[in-house]
């Protein structure tokens, strides 16, 4: 009896490491699709989005508070580019994703895209920042 209760126990650990494995994928698949999908516009949107939640900390008001108003409205512009993207340029990997996990999809998906958003824009900035060969003088040779 004991036995047949931990091989339950133990199938169900397994099912349900299979089940988040499958919605972290569906999420990482809908943030992708975001990011190809995006326009430079909506990008942007996100990229200010991104700056006013952060903004939003207690850290970063000490620095230079945002108004309510600015982030209102970046985050109802940011609202219709989601629903935008969602509805209209990946409803398949929307689906599967909500499917997979309809309390964290959204949220993972969202933290995929900002990755992505950003390191295009850390690649982007990377020679400034070293200063590559022939650009002057930085910290590499």
């Amino acid at each position: 009896m004991k036995i047949a209760a931990a091989v339950l126990i133990a199938a169900a650990g397994v099912f349900a490491s299979q089940a988040a494995f499958a919605a972290s994928q569906a999420a990482s698949s809908l943030g992708a699709c975001l990011y190809r999908s995006a326009t430079p516009a909506q990008k942007d949107v996100f990229i200010q989005w991104a700056y006013v939640t952060i903004g939003g900390s207690a850290a970063a008001k000490r620095i230079q508070p945002i108004p309510e108003a600015a982030t209102r409205q970046v985050t109802q512009r940011t609202k219709s580019a989601l629903a935008a993207l969602l509805l209209r340029s990946c409803p398949g990997e929307t689906a599967a994703a909500f499917a997979a996990d309809p309390r964290n999809a959204a949220a993972d998906a969202m933290e995929e895209f900002v990755s992505l958003m950003m390191r295009e824009k850390v690649r982007s900035k990377m020679s400034e920042l070293l200063n590559r060969p022939g650009r002057g003088r930085g910290l590499l040779p």
